[in-house]
């Protein structure tokens, strides 16, 4: 009963923090999950370029994103023009309910095959993965995804995967690799349980969990800052994601909104991106310094069409492990 009470709350929540809707030329609406500061970078390095175009930005985990954009597309508001979020799952799921536009050919002319949806529904814009991280100070280095299970008293932090895109993406990864299994035996030692990267980052560093489940770029950044942290790309390897953005179909500025897209596929975009430390998915960028080189571990890609009939299943799996 309690979750037939707090719904209609979330969606009243949701529809006032609806940004100024799109008023035709100039104005570009921009949904994402990129963290507020990287995003807020983007826009500013993008309206620098486009003086007569203004981005506005709604930003939260990529579940509140796609909540969002479902209740809009049920009341009739307003919606973005772009939406950038954290995986191929859920924009895949937005694809199956019809609110994504068909990108324009000339859009991924000349982009490597496999970094955007073959019916150009959507696009990749950087890569990223889950990894493992340690407290230096506490434990040392695991090197299999199954370490974890070796843990014993020590603290095991993740995110939440019902509420981040990344972290579902991931926990689709692992139970087609080691089943449920794996996940109902995590769930029986110390485990603390986060709304963001950012929060596991910091209960590692702190001390408060010896091991952590994180973005790859919060991993790097954390080194660099000198946190008593380190990370590992385990030996079975990780989950590649693209971190795909798309065109609504509802765009009131479609024209300024594909601009806006250009932008972060060029390389002013994609070195943008190495300079906030992410992966580059397209150009000679490089990558950032802090990483180990791409030859170095395991990347496997996604499979999103297979996959996302399995979201419903794969939320009601973990909750049912994991409590509330």
């Amino acid at each position: 009963m309690k979750q037939f009470l707090v719904f209609p709350l979330i969606i009243l929540c949701l529809l006032l923090q609806q940004p100024a809707a799109a008023q035709g030329q100039g104005e570009v609406v921009l949904y994402t999950s990129t963290p507020q500061a990287k995003a807020d970078q983007l826009i500013m390095e993008f309206e620098k370029l486009h003086r007569g175009i203004k981005v506005v930005l709604f930003r939260g985990g990529t579940g509140k994103v796609v909540t969002k954009l479902l209740v809009e597309k049920q009341t009739g508001a307003p919606t973005a023009d772009v939406v950038l979020i954290a995986d191929e799952l859920n924009m895949e799921s937005l694809k199956m309910k019809g609110l994504l536009s068909t990108l324009p050919e000339h859009l991924i002319k000349g982009l490597p095959k496999g970094t955007y949806d073959k019916e150009l529904s959507y696009v990749g814009t950087r890569e990223m993965s889950t990894l493992l991280i340690h407290n230096s100070s506490l434990v040392s280095a695991p090197t299999s995804w199954k370490d974890l299970l070796k843990a014993g008293p020590n603290r095991i932090a993740f995110v939440n995967p019902i509420t981040s895109g990344a972290a579902l993406a991931h926990l689709s990864w692992m139970v087609e690799r080691f089943g449920w299994a794996y996940y109902e035996q995590l769930s029986t030692m110390p485990t603390l349980m986060s709304g963001s990267n950012g929060e596991v980052l910091r209960m590692v560093a702190e001390g408060k969990a010896a091991y952590g489940m994180v973005l790859d770029y919060m991993a790097v950044e954390g080194v660099r800052k000198g946190q008593p942290i380190g990370f590992t790309y385990p030996a079975e390897g990780v989950l590649g994601i693209f971190q795909p953005m798309a065109l609504l179909k509802r765009a009131a500025n479609r024209e300024d909104a594909l601009v806006f897209m250009r932008f972060v596929l060029s390389p002013p975009g994609q070195q943008l991106f190495v300079s906030q430390g992410y992966h580059a998915l397209y150009g000679s960028g490089g990558i950032p310094k802090g990483y180990p080189p791409d030859d170095s571990y395991l990347r496997h890609p996604i499979e999103a069409k297979k996959t996302v009939d399995k979201l419903p299943e794969l939320k009601e799996t973990f909750h049912a492990i994991f409590g509330p």
